[in-house]
């Protein structure tokens, strides 16, 4: 029997050269990942990882602590999400919280090093972000400070999402790769959701699973896709863009992806999905062009 359950998932933030555009375009990301169906889903984020020593950190949390405030509300649909939130609070009456029927909320400078802390142990499933921050003199040594709390501290092991700097990578050579094999995660974005693992056939989607281990089902057990049929497949990464398009560009990324229709911030997004709907009921090159323009527009 296969089965995909969720787990605590983490959002690691590299230090690098961010200017306020990354800092702007990343946090919108970051939120996505966190109030995408009022953070309902099993691959939502709920752990920012931040380092200590980089100015960036800070900004990066208020970036995020602002969309947070301003995101038009979701309901908390989902049967239990208000317990959960609950749950939260009664641990950190210092959340801060944000409207609505469940409020959107914000714990942060929570210690890695408490293995009872409840934002590391329980899915939340809801719209509550948490954040800690770790040590690092580099790039490369606060990755690898990242992998190791993520692995040992989190709960599951369904998904990570990755967010550097290009000019990162290029600093830190094979360490990404390493930290990449390192992370005992089933899905793993690179400056992308981690969640684009599952909407891909090709890729396994499931919990992480290491032969080694006779038990362990945080995340589930098996894989579902896999269109290659892998005979034991361990993780699917998925790489993007640091830059939007066209700012990109200007970077020397010559993509042509427009921003994600499911970023928050998306101004078209429910025309474009209108849209591919057509197309899915009305097949033909006719729609192309109104996808296309609305995709770019958002």
């Amino acid at each position: 029997i296969s089965s995909e359950l969720g787990g605590v998932s983490p959002i690691i933030v590299v230090p690098g050269p961010w200017t306020d555009e990354d800092v702007q375009y990343q946090a919108e990301n970051i939120v996505t990942m966190k109030l995408h169906t009022a953070g309902t889903l099993c691959i939502a984020g709920q752990v920012l990882v931040t380092p200590e020593r980089w100015d960036g950190s800070a900004k990066v949390i208020e970036a995020v602590r602002q969309l947070m405030k301003s995101t038009p509300d979701r309901p908390a649909y989902y049967p239990g999400a208000a317990d959960r939130h609950k749950q939260v609070v009664a641990a950190h009456p210092e959340a801060e919280l944000f409207g609505g029927d469940v409020p959107r909320t914000l714990v942060t400078d929570l210690d890695a090093r408490d293995a009872d802390e409840y934002c590391f142990r329980e899915e939340c499933f809801g719209a509550v972000l948490a954040q800690t921050a770790l040590s690092g003199d580099t790039p490369s040594e606060f990755l690898q400070n990242a992998v190791d709390f993520c692995n040992h501290q989190l709960y599951g092991a369904l998904g990570a999402t990755i967010l550097i700097h290009p000019k990162t990578i290029k600093l830190i050579g094979s360490n990404l790769e390493q930290a990449l094999e390192d992370l005992k995660y089933g899905g793993i974005g690179v400056n992308l959701w981690s969640a684009a693992a599952y909407m891909m056939a090709r890729g396994a989607w499931g919990g992480y699973q290491e032969e080694t281990e006779s038990v362990n089902h945080q995340s589930g057990h098996g894989f579902v896709h896999n269109a290659l049929m892998f005979d034991r497949p361990e993780k699917t990464v998925v790489y993007g863009s640091f830059y939007p398009f066209p700012r990109a560009w200007g970077r020397g990324d010559f993509h042509l992806a427009p921003k994600p229709q499911w970023y928050i911030g998306n101004r078209t997004s429910h025309t474009t999905a209108r849209r591919v709907t057509n197309y899915y009921l009305d097949p033909g090159l006719k729609h192309l062009p109104g996808i296309i323009l609305s995709g770019y527009r958002g």
